[in-house]
């Protein structure tokens, strides 16, 4: 096409929006044309980028900004709406970076906080978030390769791993399924990941959301992939396992010692979180070791569970949803839903919900939230089947989690690993905290 007709289809197509700008500017004699989104773009890269075009004989030159040649015209869509500046010349088109993200300044992670350790986290800007890995890995084997999924939202999804850690099969699965998502219109991560896996009625995460970088990049060296969306303050580390979910950043700042016991006593209420109510309701005198079904002493342990677990969790849900000017009154209000007025009432017994409560606590020493969630529902059905069966009830649920648990795969990882298969350098590098890592693990199916 002819310089006139496509400055003719750049106005015609983006003509939409205040803050859409076209400038045909000349330069010793030459008429050249300049498209872009003042909302995405820095008017001083637009201005340097002005100052860097020259003219030799009938040759334009740009030397300033990252330049992309545009074969089809048609394809100028993405770089445009992406942010980026839409130069012509004759019948030559350019996409030249000028992005300039309105985001959040880069603060510490609100979910994944650390005592020692970096306190950056990722923020909303893609640019950014991909320049805080690069800082801390300084090495040519990271490769970072952009994706742009969706018909109408165009979402910039960026693909980090170490070439000479990833597993090839892995990357390759990996990529395979990113390239088959181009109708998927991405706006949240979750919808990434509900794409990446098919969808399930299974609970546990088969990916890590993961705010901070240095987290990124330590599972980056230990051979991980890191897709990290634009729009978005999470990154996804994939594959993941239920021990790697159970794992905090502290645990890689502190000497051997300390990780072992930091490790040890998370591990240990993680299993209180799942396992503690139910084992205390099969001891309990309302649940005897025979199978019976005595209908009063079921419904008043089912309520009494149930009722504690609900009202924990609308607390916990106000907290979240409440303004900060407030958080006073929702703690007064606790009280009395959990406190001696409750109890008055005979709402719960004390022990009932001391043991709840407790479950609860674990849940939130556990470092990943949806690992905390799904580690709540699985506790809520241990003792709704112990309630209502007794022994029986306990052995089979307990039973079925497991073997759910071991039969799970995050694509090419056992989810177990390396319990199951067993590895004892990756068990030494779960527990110590260490950067040893074993690449043998991609190889379970």
């Amino acid at each position: 096409m002819s310089y006139q007709e496509n400055v003719a289809y750049l106005t015609s197509t983006y003509k939409d929006g205040f803050d859409i700008s076209h400038q045909e500017i000349k330069i010793q004699g030459k008429s050249c044309y300049l498209c872009f989104i003042n909302s995405l773009n820095s008017m001083a890269f637009i201005i340097e980028v002005i100052k860097g075009i020259y003219f030799s004989d009938d040759e334009m030159m740009l030397f300033n900004g990252s330049i992309t040649k545009i074969n089809k015209i048609e394809e100028s869509n993405r770089f445009f709406f992406s942010g980026q500046c839409i130069v012509l010349y004759q019948d030559l088109m350019y996409a030249i970076e000028t992005r300039n993200y309105p985001n959040q300044s880069t603060n510490e992670a609100s979910n994944e906080q650390s005592i020692r350790g970096s306190h950056d986290s990722f923020t909303e800007n893609i640019i950014l978030n991909v320049g805080l890995i690069r800082r801390r890995i300084r090495n040519k084997n990271l490769v970072v390769k952009l994706e742009c999924i969706g018909l109408n939202t165009s979402t910039d999804i960026a693909l980090l791993y170490v070439d000479d850690k990833v597993d090839k099969e892995l990357l390759t699965l990996v990529t395979k399924r990113l390239e088959s998502m181009n109708d998927v219109d991405i706006m949240y991560d979750r919808t990434l990941v509900d794409h990446l896996f098919t969808n399930s009625f299974n609970p546990y995460p088969r990916i890590r959301y993961c705010e901070r970088p240095d987290l990124c990049s330590i599972h980056l060296l230990q051979g991980y992939i890191v897709l990290i969306i634009d729009n978005s303050f999470n990154a996804i580390i994939l594959p993941t396992t239920f021990f790697e979910l159970s794992k905090q950043i502290e645990e890689y700042t502190q000497g051997n010692s300390i990780a072992l016991s930091i490790r040890l006593i998370r591990l240990l209420a993680v299993f209180i979180s799942l396992y503690l109510l139910p084992i205390f309701l099969l001891f309990d005198a309302g649940v005897h070791w025979q199978i019976t079904f005595d209908l009063e002493a079921w419904f008043s342990l089912f309520f009494q569970v149930i009722v504690i677990e609900v009202v924990i969790e609308w607390i916990r849900l106000s907290y979240i949803h409440t303004p900060t000017s407030l958080t006073g009154i929702m703690g007064f209000l606790v009280i009395f839903l959990l406190g001696d007025i409750a109890l008055s009432f005979k709402l719960y017994s004390e022990i009932i919900l001391l043991i709840v409560v407790l479950c609860n606590v674990c849940n939130f020493v556990t470092p990943n939230y949806e690992l905390s969630l799904a580690n709540k529902l699985s506790r809520i059905f241990f003792s709704v089947a112990t309630i209502c069966f007794s022994w029986l009830g306990f052995i089979i649920s307990i039973g079925v989690h497991l073997v759910m648990l071991f039969k799970m795969n995050s694509f090419t990882t056992s989810y177990m690993y390396p319990l199951y298969p067993f590895n004892k350098e990756e068990c030494k590098r779960i527990l110590l905290g260490t950067l040893v890592h074993d690449k043998k693990r991609s190889s379970v199916k």
